[in-house]
């Protein structure tokens, strides 16, 4: 009959171990730990699955347990001391004493391992899900991601006896996700693979979301399908956009809009609304300026004045029929602006052919 072998998990380094690996590791631990007969006492469950810290007893184990006798105990506190060894070695050395003479169960040194690494889940530590992010280009895929997201809520959910202070009371059972809180994980991941994913699933899904199917259901096919998606909006994302029918500088008028939802018009426009900055746009998308040269009669110095409008817009400034303006001042104006335009040198336009080397030619040919 053939046997499979088992291996005992990786050790342990001193820093850097993430939520996920670290339950990788004490479920190979315990599986390991587990194929010895000697060891599965200690194990959690097990009849001996708390001991006394080497430091404050050296017996570690005191009293036996039925069926068990006193005269097992010495045998039992080899076995613990071996099993202890065992689990040594597979972490950093950094922890070899304190699992041999401080550790009182498995458990504790989970926690004593978790706080180091700093991957607790519960209190303030349950904020650590907010470091959680996706690299496309890393290892880590979407449904990986998804595995740990979940590990993390899953690992802060309380349990029976556990005291909830803001409602005043102790749980009586130990918490279960709920499916809406299932659908909620999910719509969370998302967002972290890429902040448009949510909206884009929303397009492929609604219509097949109804009342006897959730989000859930079509978990596996989004995440599986989610890189494509990914890739498809930042596509969609890297194209230019038109508005009021003018087109981006540089687009081709002839190239037809691209719509990532061919039957969904409606939700293509909102998405592009929601993603999009305004941007530059050629002149005829721009402000006209108006042509100075069109413009109606108006004086400034008449409005000032308190003058109506039918008199202030009837005339330029400095028209004689300008009420505002004395005579004196019209004739200083006139000639301080003939002045200036005396003093203007129009220059030549250059001769041309002279500069080309045609004048001699020219000059030829009218000869």
């Amino acid at each position: 009959m053939a046997t499979i072998k088992i291996y005992p998990p990786q050790q342990l380094p001193a820093e850097g171990v993430t939520d996920v690996q670290f339950k990788i590791w004490t479920e190979e631990l315990e599986v390991y730990l587990d194929i010895d007969d000697r060891f599965q006492k200690f194990l959690p469950g097990g009849r001996y699955d708390n001991w006394l810290a080497a430091e404050s007893n050296p017996d570690r184990l005191i009293t036996a347990k039925a069926p068990d006798r006193d005269d097992d105990l010495p045998k039992f506190r080899r076995e613990l001391r071996q099993m202890l060894t065992i689990i040594a070695k597979l972490i950093h050395t950094d922890y070899y004493n304190p699992i041999l003479r401080q550790s009182t169960s498995l458990q504790w040194i989970y926690t004593r391992l978790r706080q180091d690494y700093d991957i607790l889940q519960q209190g303030i530590h349950f904020l650590n899900i907010l470091d959680v992010k996706y690299d496309i280009t890393a290892s880590t895929t979407p449904t990986g991601l998804y595995n740990n997201y979940r590990s993390l809520i899953m690992g802060s959910l309380g349990k029976k006896g556990d005291k909830i202070g803001w409602q005043n009371k102790e749980l009586s059972q130990d918490e279960n996700l709920s499916p809406s809180f299932e659908d909620l994980i999910l719509l969370n991941v998302l967002n972290i693979l890429h902040p448009r994913l949510p909206a884009y699933v929303n397009d492929q899904y609604a219509h097949k979301i109804g009342e006897t199917r959730r989000i859930m259901d079509y978990k596996v096919e989004i995440l599986t399908k989610a890189k494509q998606y990914i890739e498809e909006i930042e596509s969609i994302e890297s194209q230019p956009i038109s508005v009021n029918n003018h087109v981006e500088v540089g687009e081709d008028p002839q190239e037809p809009d691209i719509n990532y939802i061919s039957t969904r018009g409606r939700q293509r426009d909102r998405y592009q609304r929601s993603n999009y900055r305004p941007r530059r746009f050629q002149q005829s998308n721009q402000r006209q300026q108006p042509n100075r040269n069109s413009l109606p009669p108006y004086c400034r110095l008449c409005q000032l004045s308190g003058q109506p409008r039918s008199t202030f817009s009837s005339h330029y400034v400095g028209d004689e029929s300008c009420p505002s303006m004395s005579d004196r001042d019209r004739s200083q104006l006139i000639e301080r602006v003939s002045s200036q335009l005396s003093n203007v040198q129009l220059q030549e336009e250059p001769d041309l052919e002279a500069e080309y080397g045609y004048a001699s030619i020219n000059h030829q040919h009218e000869q």
